[in-house]
Formats: structure tokens, C-alpha cells, sequence
């Protein structure tokens, strides 16, 4: 497909030239990617306050925080049927309404059930967000020709920094909860969908040809379980990074936080470079070398043991994972049922997210923590054994989703 053809088509040659149309569409998309990463950050600070307000144990609050990624994986497959039927443009503009309202409610629940019941319908709006946008993503790539996907999930990652520092902000200013997620919120869809309306359409007669559901072939399942692996890494350092320097190691409050920090900056890092360096080596080594530079260097900096060195273990482990995601994503979208197979490796990978945590616990029940994060680089290791096998190369021409 011609960059200039392929637009106009979608454009419906309306006399806008291609570049002028891609560059909006390719700036409204990266508008819904810090969107959906700034009204999830500004949540993160505010979980202390709500537990406090409902007088939750540790037990009931694990309970409430398994809820959006329940719901995330039950409308990830269906989204795929509404990309299939409608397009990702209209998917993004139905899964921004379902994903930025139910935050402003999370304040104004008084029990368990009712918190659980609000971030499950949550949960449902990020999990059809997510893939509507990675499916819009693909499409742009798709027109643009050469690799861009990385840098929207870097884009994710600093609406998500953003947001927490923001949600930090308003819990030490003692903001009310609904206040404080209930203007996120608003400013989110707003902001949103003003965005949606310049992404790029999908025509009828290009839609009908995609099956609502379809069986996952070999290489979905593989990309599936590479998202899966590269997940795990980051749900794991995401809930134990600051654990293991706190209480293992004895480091201080302060310092115990640096570990996430270097994994997140290291991230952003990544996913700003990706769609570079995926031109310049091609997706399938750099995955694989980057998961190898996770694994060694984040088992070098566990088995050194200081906090210094953990620290390090964690942003090399943020750098090596940093392109898993949108490279597999970018994958499974250049397959013969995009909205489909995009929603199938977007479940699986998301998977890896929410069981990476709970493992580790697991582990370090039966171990110590120390040997339990273990698992993390030998997750990492998996991933770039899977990465040879997959087919993660720059992308093709393809149909549009």
C-alpha cells in the first residue's frame, strides 16, 4: 500500500494531502495514549486514601486491585469483534466513554463489593482502550510505513508518570478522592474525544472482510506468549521493585522508590528510541537482544545483592522489555484478522501482568523474596527465546485495520 493512495482512501480524497492527515491522525492517537496513561497514574496515588476510607485489610484491597485487570481481559476479546465490525476509530471513541467515567465513582463507593464492582467496569474501559488504541496505532503505522508504535506506548508511559505525580500531589493536598479522579476524569474525555475525531476512519467495504472472532494460529499463540513473558517482567517490578529494596535490603523509603523510578525512566527511554532501532536492526533482534540485555543484567544486579546494583538490575530490565509490548502488538496487527488476533495477543500479554505479581509472592512464601525475583530474568530469558521464533520484523504493507 502507497502511503498517498492508502490516505486518500481512508480520507476520503477530500484534497488533504497525506502528510498533513497522517500527521494529525498520528498526533490525535498519541493524544489518547497519554490520555489512557494519565487517568490510570492519577488513580495509583490515591489506592492509600481508599483504603484508609473503606478500612480495608491488605487481603480485601488485593482483592479490589484484581478487579481492572478482570475486567480489562474480559472486553479485550469483544473489543476485537467492535474493531472487526465498526473499525478502531469507533471502538476508541466507545471505550474512552467506558474508561473515563467510572473513576469519578471510585470515591463514592462505601464497600468492597461496591469498590470491586466499579474498578471491574473500569478495568473494562482500559482493557477496550488499550486495544482500540494499539489497533489504531497499527493502522497508522501501517500508512506511515515504517516503525511508530513504540514511541505511543512511550507516550503511555509519561502520561502514566504524569498522572502520578499529579494524583501524589492532590493526596498531599488531602483532595477528595471524587474531586480529584472526577476532573481527571472529565478533562480525559474531553480531551479524548476531541482526539478520536481525528484519528484515522476505517471504510465499510475494508471492515466486512475481517471475522468478528477467529481462532489463534501458531504465531498469535507465540506472540502471545512473548507479551506474556515481557508483561510478567513489568507487572513484577512494578509491585515488588520498592518491596525487595525496602525490606530486603533495608533500604529507606526514599531510596527503596528508585528502583521503580529507574525501570520507568528506563522504559520511557525505550519505547522513545524503539521504532529507531526496530528500523535499523528490525524487530525480531532487537526484542531478542533487548530481553537478553534484561535477563543478564537484572540477574547480575540481583546476585550482587546491593542496593546499588538492584537499582541498576531494575532499569536494565526496563530498558531490555521497553519494546516487547508494542513490537508484539505491531505483530499480531499485520496478521489476516487484525482487530481479532491484536485483541487475542493484547489478552495474553495481559495476562503475564496480572499473574507476574501474585508468582512472585508465591515463590517468596516458599523461598525468601531474594530468590523468588529469580523469575523475572529467567522470564526475560524466555522472552528472548520466543523473540527468535516470532516473527516481529518492520512493518508491511498490509489491510488497514
Amino acid at each position: 500500500m502507497k502511503p498517498l493512495s492508502g490516505l486518500c482512501h481512508v480520507a476520503g480524497d477530500k484534497g488533504v494531502t497525506a502528510t498533513s492527515e497522517l500527521r494529525r491522525a498520528r498526533s490525535c492517537a498519541t493524544v489518547g495514549f497519554v490520555a489512557l496513561g494519565l487517568m490510570f497514574g492519577s488513580w495509583v496515588p490515591r489506592i492509600p486514601t481508599v483504603k484508609a476510607a473503606l478500612h480495608l485489610s491488605a487481603g480485601q484491597l488485593g482483592v479490589a486491585l484484581s478487579a481492572p485487570a478482570l475486567g480489562a481481559m474480559i472486553a479485550m476479546v469483544g473489543t476485537g469483534a467492535l474493531i472487526a465490525t465498526h473499525g478502531s476509530r469507533s471502538a476508541v471513541r466507545a471505550a474512552m466513554l467506558a474508561f473515563a467515567i467510572p473513576p469519578a465513582a471510585i470515591g463514592l463507593t462505601r464497600t468492597l463489593p461496591e469498590l470491586f464492582a466499579v474498578l471491574l467496569l473500569w478495568g473494562a474501559g482500559i482493557g477496550s482502550l488499550d486495544v482500540a488504541l494499539n489497533a489504531q496505532a497499527v493502522s497508522l503505522q501501517d500508512a506511515f510505513g515504517r516503525p511508530i508504535i513504540s514511541t505511543f506506548h512511550g507516550m503511555y508511559s509519561i502520561g502514566g508518570l504524569a498522572g502520578g505525580g499529579l494524583g501524589a500531589l492532590a493526596a498531599a493536598g488531602r483532595v477528595p478522592v471524587t474531586l480529584d479522579l472526577g476532573v481527571t476524569a472529565l478533562l480525559v474525555l474531553l480531551i479524548g474525544e476531541w482526539a478520536t475525531a481525528g484519528m484515522l476512519g476505517d471504510p465499510a467495504r475494508r471492515r466486512t472482510s475481517f471475522r468478528r472472532f477467529t481462532r489463534p494460529d501458531r504465531q498469535i499463540a507465540l506472540l502471545a506468549a512473548l507479551g506474556f513473558a515481557v508483561l510478567f517482567c513489568e507487572g513484577a517490578a512494578s509491585d515488588w521493585s520498592a518491596v525487595y529494596l525496602r525490606v530486603t535490603l533495608g533500604a529507606s523509603a526514599g531510596v527503596a522508590g528508585l528502583g521503580y523510578v529507574a525501570f520507568s525512566i528506563a522504559m520511557i527511554g525505550g519505547r522513545l528510541t524503539g521504532d529507531r532501532l526496530t528500523k535499523i536492526f528490525g524487530g525480531q533482534r532487537l526484542c531478542r537482544w533487548a530481553c537478553l540485555l534484561a535477563a543478564a543484567g537484572c540477574g547480575a544486579g540481583l546476585a550482587v545483592g546491593t542496593t546499588a546494583s538492584v537499582i541498576i538490575a531494575f532499569g536494565l530490565l526496563g530498558a531490555g522489555v521497553a519494546c516487547g509490548a508494542p513490537l508484539v502488538f505491531s505483530a499480531a496487527g499485520q496478521h489476516e484478522d487484525p482487530g481479532p488476533s491484536v485483541a487475542s495477543v493484547t489478552t495474553g500479554s495481559y495476562v503475564g501482568f496480572l499473574v507476574g505479581p501474585p508468582i512472585v509472592g508465591a515463590v517468596a512464601t516458599v523461598v525468601s523474596l531474594r530468590w523468588a525475583l529469580a523469575v523475572v530474568p529467567a522470564a526475560a530469558f524466555m522472552a528472548a527465546l520466543m523473540a527468535r521464533a516470532s516473527v516481529l520484523g518492520s512493518p508491511s504493507p498490509s489491510t488497514m485495520i
